[in-house]
């Protein structure tokens, strides 16, 4: 606020994830509480390692009933879409995401639709991420804290 009582605003500056990649290992420990938490598959329709010579599209694919999803930044409009659609089917889905509230995706698929069974849970603090083949021991991965805070959204089915 200025002294004369009017805002002003700072440039939007365009969000970037950690260095040039958008593809980040969710925390082993984290993840072990989701699954026990949610009772989650290990089915992942985007694993870390994904590659199209190896896994199938994960957004062309049906997914499992209790799927963690940490999809990669670049793509999480599409992966949101596709959680929704598959809740739809009758199937729980956890998502984590960076806590953007402002996106059309959070908006049209997350934000206000608790009587749908759809939730969010925001994240106290950030997740130390991993690099695609990291390991979570590393004294680095505290390195690799997210630029922006976190949340789950966890889409379930109705009874």
């Amino acid at each position: 606020m200025n002294k004369d009582g009017t805002c002003q605003s700072r440039p939007f500056k365009r969000y970037k994830p950690l260095g040039d990649n958008d593809v980040w290992g969710t925390p082993p420990s984290f993840l072990a509480d989701l699954k026990k938490r949610f009772s989650l598959t290990d089915f992942d329709p985007c694993p870390l390692d994904w590659s199209p010579d190896t896994h199938p599209d994960g957004l062309q694919i049906d997914w499992e009933d209790g799927t963690f999803v940490n999809p990669p930044f670049s793509k999480t409009g599409k992966f949101m879409k596709k959680a929704s659609e598959e809740h739809a089917k009758g199937k729980l889905v956890v998502v984590l995401t960076n806590a953007i509230t402002d996106t059309v995706w959070f908006h049209d698929l997350c934000y206000n639709r608790e009587a749908e069974g759809v939730s969010i849970e925001f994240i106290k603090g950030r997740l130390n991420f991993l690099k695609p083949g990291q390991n979570p021991e590393s004294p680095n991965v505290k390195k690799n804290r997210g630029p922006r805070g976190q949340m789950i959204t966890i889409f379930r089915p109705l009874d």
